[in-house]
């Protein structure tokens, strides 16, 4: 192998790297939302508030999702099919937070598990996504 295909070789590598690191940083922010959302339900707490849950464009997953992610993976279905469950989940935060400062234990419950499921289902489109990645880049 010459130098420039050793260069192309590696270039690839790093950009399959910084596509994997950029996903990853965008689920662990949303795990950890999640988390407290959770933990602010269970353990009664009331500490956070609405502006902790940022829109899902300024979020770490919506810049990735507008930005470099859209530039690498706009194409793919699964990364199309990500764009709805994401509005949601930060919809169905925002409600859940709601209802928990206005003292709706029943809508709290119902929101914390429709946020827990959307959250999963956010996942299970990255991991889609990482396979994508895997496979193609």
């Amino acid at each position: 192998m010459d130098v420039t295909q050793n260069l192309r070789k590696e270039i690839k590598s790093l950009r399959t790297l910084a596509l994997f690191m950029s996903l990853n940083a965008a689920r662990q922010h949303h795990d950890l939302l999640a988390q407290k959302l959770q933990d602010e339900v269970i353990n009664n707490r009331h500490l956070m508030q609405m502006e902790d849950i940022q829109d899902y464009l300024t979020c770490g997953l919506g810049k990735w999702y507008e930005g470099y992610g859209k530039q690498v993976l706009g194409n793919e279905a699964e990364f199309v099919a990500l764009a709805e469950p994401h509005r949601q989940f930060h919809q169905r935060a925002r409600e859940l937070l709601a209802a928990h400062q206005a003292g709706d234990q029943e809508s709290t419950n119902k929101l914390l598990r429709q946020v827990l499921d959307i959250r999963d289902n956010i996942f299970q489109h990255m991991d889609a996504l990482s396979a994508i990645i895997q496979k193609t880049y």
